[in-house]
């Protein structure tokens, strides 16, 4: 059973169509990165699999549940963060996780082991007004995490993060990954999300247009090698000899397009045929390519 799974989901605003016709499934245990540029949306999505905002047409389920229904809203089922945290400056973190649990219904037993997992243990008694933003979104997780949900749901949680904070998230998250938790997440920062999730989608305009696991959104069996010898003219006889195509490049390597399980068949060949190989350096395609390659979207209809 899919943790995420909807069909022709559509959310139009008067004549803004801000979702269209969204068919998307996402399997359990799997950390699914949720991509477009803003306003493609991806939080409108998120809002509608909350039961935040209301569907025009279509339908999603989460965890096997209608989203519109109440059981979808069950605790211990689904977490979130869509958008900013909403906390009190004023109360400290564990106070603001502790009201939380009261105001919801939920025991306040999990809030330590929330705050142990994103790292603010040690700084829970201090007001929220004196965290940092990395803190304050660390808090905010915290917060979705409390429930030991089976599905988190994260909208940019790494918004404005400095290059360590940016870790701390990476590493939570491909730690809650571990633990079996499916995590959908939004976010621009392609780099990030290439190195966390496992799946990912990309949204324009509303529409989906390329989803599914990122090696195979990536994946060409075959990759352009870099290849630096002592001699590259020679390298280039010594490779067509193997049936391989390479072409001398201007700063004296030689560029070649295989498979990564051909490359030390191809050392080896060069080695053989009395070249020095300095480097080996193949080239691999990254979600930021990908993106681009939709970048330019249809209109909305």
């Amino acid at each position: 059973m899919p943790a995420i799974e909807t069909h022709q989901l559509t959310k139009r605003y008067g004549s803004v169509l801000a979702v269209d016709r969204l068919d998307l499934s996402v399997e359990e245990g799997v950390v699914f990165g949720f991509l477009g540029p803003n306003g493609a949306g991806k939080s409108t999505t998120m809002k509608m699999l909350l039961g935040l905002v209301r569907p025009t047409a279509g339908r999603a389920n989460i965890l096997g549940r209608d989203c519109r229904s109440v059981y979808a809203r069950q605790a211990g089922l689904v977490g979130a963060m869509v958008e900013e945290p909403a906390l009190y400056p004023y109360l400290s973190g564990r106070q603001n996780l502790l009201l939380l649990c009261r105001l919801s219904g939920a025991g306040g037993d999990e809030v330590d082991w929330a705050l142990e997992k994103v790292g603010l243990s040690e700084v829970a008694d201090r007001k929220v007004s004196e965290y940092s933003h990395g803190m304050r979104q660390r808090l905010g997780i915290a917060a979705a995490l409390v429930p030991k949900p089976r599905l988190l749901i994260l909208d940019e949680p790494a918004s404005g993060l400095d290059p360590a904070g940016l870790r701390e998230v990476r590493d939570l998250l491909k730690g809650l990954r571990d633990e079996g938790l499916t995590v959908l997440v939004s976010s621009h920062l392609l780099y990030e999300v290439q190195m966390t999730c496992s799946h990912v989608g990309l949204m324009f305009n509303g529409r989906m247009v390329a989803a599914g696991p990122v090696k195979e959104l990536l994946g060409d069996e075959m990759t352009t090698v870099r290849v630096e010898v002592d001699r590259a003219a020679a390298a280039v006889e010594a490779l067509a000899a193997l049936g391989v195509h390479a072409e001398p490049a201007q700063d004296g390597t030689v560029m070649l397009r295989a498979s990564r399980e051909d490359l030390p068949k191809i050392v080896a060949a060069l080695v053989h045929g009395g070249l020095r190989v300095y480097s080996v350096i193949p080239y691999e395609r990254t979600l930021e390519e990908l993106y681009m390659e939709h970048a330019q979207p249809t209109p909305r209809q």
